[in-house]
This record gives structure tokens, C-alpha cells and sequence, in this order.
């Protein structure tokens, strides 16, 4: 398995609009993304949900 990690020290890096993006990415291709404990990616999501381009957001912290 690979781990891909988005880091910085920095505050408005686009840490979570980098993580958000490849998430879904990595999601359209079948591959397995882990929740977003935070909610920082989902919260990045509902603000841009009227867009044409908009990422939306799945809660994969439920089971059923």
C-alpha cells in the first residue's frame, strides 16, 4: 500500500484543496481514500459546492 502524505508547516499552503483533489482522484480510479477526521476536506467541499468544477463530498464514516 502507498501512503501519500500532503505537508506543510505554512497555513494557507492549499494543503487541504491538494488532499481534497487527489482524494478524489485516487476514488475515481477505485482506490481507497481514508475519512477526514477533521472535516477540513468536507467543509472545503460544501463552500464550493455550486461550482461547475465542484469535488463533493462523500461520508465514508458510516458503514451502510
Amino acid at each position: 500500500m502507498q501512503t501519500v502524505l500532503v505537508a506543510s508547516s505554512k497555513g494557507g499552503a492549499g494543503k487541504t484543496t491538494l488532499a481534497t483533489h487527489l482524494a478524489a482522484q485516487f476514488a475515481l480510479d477505485g482506490k481507497r481514500t481514508v475519512p477526514d477526521p477533521q472535516g477540513s476536506s468536507t467543509r472545503w467541499c460544501q463552500r464550493r459546492a455550486a461550482l461547475d468544477s465542484a469535488v463533493l463530498p462523500i461520508d465514508g464514516s458510516r458503514r451502510n
